[in-house]
């Protein structure tokens, strides 16, 4: 009988120990998963050029750190201390930046290497918003206004970097080019589902198009025309050469 229960209490001191560790696994998986998107959105505050950054936007993103490190604290991490000291330092920062006087305009992307960088960032801060949302951090207007907010400048960085590639082709008198991305760039824009908040740039755009076609035709007909020189000068040698070799085979005979 006592062998009996002493194999009772062995079973329940492994399920209980089994429990604890799981729970304390979960726990030091909500951590990590509370930390890893710290570090993603430090990142982007990082990375992301301030011109692509709005007030508002900024301010989210240093809601959600604050958030997140309040969730690992209650958790009860190794370094509490450490996370209290980050929680103030990150307040105060985030009062800082509400100093700033005002958003700064779109800044000029020149390379498909940062064009992409910006978009990239923007689509992880778009997504975060969007689980920030589902977890109720934050309220649906604030959601739908940084979301906003996000695609505008998703938006911007796509035809600055058109714009770009437009003039640099164009002075180097490559209107196939210029005029491919003047048609992704009008493409772009009039498949936006806010395309009407981009009336006066599709217009832009679309006169833009028209006129590099212009440009286009134009050039192709002057290199057609040179190559019709080329080809009739050719021609013209050809002929010379055979009338010379036709007198030549006339006076050796």
């Amino acid at each position: 009988m006592l062998l009996g229960s002493g194999v009772v209490i062995l079973i329940g001191s492994m399920l209980l120990v089994q429990t604890r560790h799981k729970r304390n696994m979960a726990r030091v998986q909500k951590i990590n998963a509370l930390v890893a998107q710290n570090k993603k959105l430090q990142n982007i505050l990082r990375t992301l050029p301030p011109q692509y950054m709005t007030k508002e936007m900024r301010d989210f993103i240093y809601q959600v750190i604050i958030q997140n490190f309040k969730q690992i604290l209650k958790l009860k991490p190794e370094n509490p201390r450490l996370v209290r000291n980050d929680i103030e330092q990150l307040t105060q920062e985030r009062e800082k930046s509400r100093l700033t006087p005002k958003d700064i305009g779109p800044a000029q992307i020149n390379s498909i290497e940062s064009a992409n960088m910006v978009r990239t960032t923007l689509k992880s801060l778009f997504a975060t918003v969007k689980d920030a949302y589902a977890e109720k951090k934050i309220v649906g207007s604030d959601a739908e206004r940084l979301i906003q907010q996000i695609e505008a400048r998703m938006m911007n960085a796509a035809i600055q970097f058109y714009e770009a590639q437009i003039s640099t082709y164009r002075t180097n008198n490559r209107f196939t080019e210029a005029a491919s991305f003047a048609r992704k760039m009008v493409d772009l824009l009039s498949k936006s589902k806010r395309k009407e908040l981009y009336k006066e740039q599709i217009v832009r755009a679309e006169s833009l198009l028209t006129e590099l076609k212009a440009q286009m035709e134009s050039n192709n007909a002057e290199k057609r025309e040179e190559r019709k020189e080329q080809m009739e000068n050719q021609l013209g040698k050809f002929d010379e050469a055979e009338e010379d070799a036709l007198s030549y085979s006339h006076y050796n005979h």
